[in-house]
C-alpha cells in the first residue's frame, strides 16, 4: 500500500481489516456460486420469473468480490485462494439447495435469509473500519447498499 494510504488507517491493524475483507469477499463468491447452482437447476415458474434476477445478483456478487479483492490487495493483503476453505471462511453456514427449484417462493425466502446474514456480516466489519479505515469503510457501505436493496426487492 502506498505511504499516503498507510497513514489513513487510525488504531486499526491492517491485518485485521485484510481478514474481515477477505471474509466478506468469501461470503460473495459463495453467494455467487449459489446463484449460479440455483439458475442451473430452474423449472417451471421460477425459471421465467427469476433466471434474468439471478443472473443479476450473479454479476453483483462477483464485482462485489473483485473489489474487496482489490482493496485487500491495496492493504498488501493476500485473499484466499483456495476454494475449499471459502464456505467456512464466509460464515454463511451451510450451502443447500432449495428443495423445489420450481418455486420461487422457496427460492427467494432462502436468497432472502443469505442476503440478510450478508449485511449482518458487514455491519460488524462497518463497526470495525469506522473512523479507522475510511477508504474501506467508502468500500463496504457502497456494497452494503447493493445488498440492502436485493434485501428490499427480495420482501418486495
Amino acid at each position: 500500500m502506498s505511504q499516503a494510504g498507510n497513514a489513513l488507517l487510525r488504531g486499526v491493524n491492517a491485518e485485521a481489516v485484510v481478514a474481515d475483507l477477505d471474509r466478506l469477499r468469501a461470503a460473495h463468491i459463495v453467494a455467487e456460486q449459489w446463484l449460479l447452482a440455483v439458475e442451473n437447476r430452474l423449472e417451471g415458474p421460477a425459471h421465467y420469473l427469476l433466471e434474468d434476477e439471478l443472473q443479476e445478483q450473479v454479476e453483483i456478487h462477483r464485482q462485489s468480490a473483485a473489489s474487496l479483492a482489490e482493496r485487500v490487495a491495496e492493504l498488501d493483503g493476500e485473499i484466499t485462494g483456495d476454494p475449499t476453505k471459502l464456505l467456512e471462511l464466509s460464515g454463511l453456514g451451510s450451502f443447500e439447495m432449495p428443495a423445489d427449484t420450481s418455486d420461487p417462493t422457496v427460492i427467494t425466502d432462502y436468497a432472502l435469509e443469505r442476503v440478510r446474514r450478508l449485511i449482518g456480516a458487514y455491519a460488524e466489519t462497518l463497526d470495525r473500519t469506522r473512523d479507522a479505515d475510511e477508504l474501506s469503510h467508502r468500500l463496504l457501505l457502497k456494497i452494503l447498499r447493493q445488498q440492502v436493496g436485493t434485501e428490499a426487492e427480495l420482501e418486495a
